[in-house]
């Protein structure tokens, strides 16, 4: 039976995030290169070398943590190296979606085909025989805290010895059972390998992935709902174009795909000189977002090529190392959530001006004429607590002291915690796009005027789930099916026009 329509080649090269996301998603045939494995081979009879010749390893013939003064010998160093994996197989709360467990599999396997981690070659093609398999191990997403994904790392070296449970297509059933299956042999860990399927970020980095494929894409879809709010605010055009000239980074891509719009659907402008700089900073607003992005995104991509356990080998030795720590990861991280945040404020500048009514002939609260409403004033609200609640989640992450690894561990949090504030935010742009275009859809209805292709396209989504509103109505379930319908045709929203395209469009 033909299950896989796609071959991925492992030639121990970094990955695009497209390569990595589109791994994990989609049926896929998994190959080593032959060369790339026959490297791992020398480098695993180097470390074997170094092991005979008595140097002491950290996590092979020494302990780990409080127990790195403990020497095992003979036996006791198999048994030490399993154990390993036993003892951090500890994660607790919800399991992570399969496919971020998959792409850290994957991801895993891509660095340990760098050559230079020294474990079993066995390891590795234990990962690949279970990628192939289609079975991917459930694992507890709560427990470590972001300097190696331990208690993560250690479920997944547990299901490779066929330990817990694993889901193969929709069944869930012990790992044993399901390998026994698919004809894929426990794996017996041996020196080195405990160390190295535990210390390593690939869960982290995994999750960056899922989130930058979830983040580039709120990011457009807010875009494409801000231009709606500034049409129908008859925003001026000007200062875009001048940023599609002038405009540093992504700004002049932002402006010159706004001021495209116009030009091929212009619309009545309001008669002021300047616009509020909620209108007018559209294109540096958001030009700093695809910047931060840019450099988030570009670190992770860095990573998928980057060998982050401890030791490695080096120049035939093993060596200790402190790569686990990705720092640059979470710096970058911390400064996309800034720049997310001020992204959010814009979008509720834009909810207030239409409902205070003072521009472009709308009515206070969007009522529409002749009417009897309280209007979308009280729904501003849920705009106010959706950037209230990004501001919040853009505040500095300070890792707090803990005691890990026999050592005070100050700096171990910051990634993780970090990940998970800007999952929360790219929760509120979603939202915020829906909220925003549920008001925007009213008050181009109020004012008549006319609307480029990426508003009506927008527009037509919204009336799709909710009419003109000429009386009060509750809007809730609307908020969240539009959430999931403007998510769903973000490339209608943000398609290109006469030229102009978005930044980032390529990355996935």
């Amino acid at each position: 039976m033909e299950r896989h329509h796609a071959v991925h080649v492992f030639k121990g090269e970094q990955l695009t995030l497209k390569q990595a996301y589109h791994a994990a998603h989609l049926p896929m045939t998994f190959v080593v290169d032959a060369a790339v494995l026959n490297a791992c081979g020398v480098s695993r009879n180097e470390f074997l070398t170094d092991l005979a010749q008595g140097k002491s390893v950290y996590g092979v013939n020494v302990g780990v943590g409080a127990l790195k003064g403990h020497v095992f010998t003979g036996a006791a160093q198999d048994d030490m190296n399993r154990s390993l994996v036993f003892a951090h197989s500890g994660g607790i709360r919800d399991t992570v979606p399969a496919s971020m467990v998959r792409m850290a599999m994957i991801l895993r396997l891509n660095t340990l085909l760098l050559g230079r981690s020294g474990c079993s070659v066995e390891l590795i093609e234990s990962l690949l025989r279970l990628l192939n398999a289609g079975i991917t191990p459930m694992v507890r997403g709560y427990g470590s805290v972001g300097c190696g994904d331990i208690m993560q790392n250690g479920q997944l070296g547990y299901a490779l010895t066929g330990g817990g449970l694993g889901q193969c297509g929709d069944t869930i059933a012990p790992m044993a059972e399901l390998m026994a299956k698919a004809g894929c042999a426990p794996h017996l860990m041996q020196v080195k390998d405990g160390i190295s399927i535990i210390s390593n970020n690939s869960f982290a980095l995994a999750e960056s992935i899922e989130l930058a494929h979830r983040a580039l894409r709120s990011l457009d879809v807010l875009l494409a709902a801000t231009l709606s709010a500034s049409v129908a605010l008859n925003a001026s055009p000007t200062p875009w174009t001048v940023a599609a000239r002038y405009g540093r980074g992504h700004a002049a891509a932002v402006g010159a795909w706004l001021s495209a719009q116009f030009d091929a659907t212009p619309w009545a402008q309001e008669a002021t000189v300047h616009d509020p700089l909620s209108i007018r900073f559209l294109s540096e607003i958001y030009g700093a977002a695809y910047d931060e992005a840019q450099l988030w995104v570009d670190t992770i991509q860095s990573l998928t090529g980057f060998l982050d356990e401890n030791p490695i080998m080096m120049d035939g030795q093993a060596t200790t190392s402190g790569g686990s720590y990705l720092l640059d990861l979470a710096i970058r991280t911390d400064s996309l959530r800034v720049a997310i945040a001020h992204v959010l404020r814009n979008a509720y500048n834009l909810c207030a001006h239409m409902i205070a009514g003072r521009r472009a002939g709308l009515n206070v609260n969007l009522i529409a004429h002749n009417s009897a409403m309280t209007g979308f004033g009280p729904f501003l609200k849920v705009a106010g607590a959706l950037t209230s609640k990004g501001f919040a989640e853009s505040a500095s992450v300070s890792p707090t002291p803990l005691m890990l690894a026999d050592g005070l561990e100050d700096e171990c949090n910051h990634l993780p915690l970090s990940l998970t504030k800007l999952r929360r935010q790219v929760e509120s742009m979603e939202e915020m796009s829906s909220v925003m275009s549920l008001m925007t859809a009213q008050a181009l209805d109020i004012t008549g005027v006319a609307r480029p292709l990426a508003v009506d396209s927008l527009y037509q989504l919204v009336r799709e789930i909710l009419p003109f509103s000429q009386q009060d109505q509750p809007l809730s379930d609307s908020v969240e099916v539009l959430r999931d319908s403007l998510m769903a045709e973000r490339e209608s929203l943000t398609q290109s026009v006469a030229g102009a395209v978005l930044p980032l469009r390529n990355i996935f």
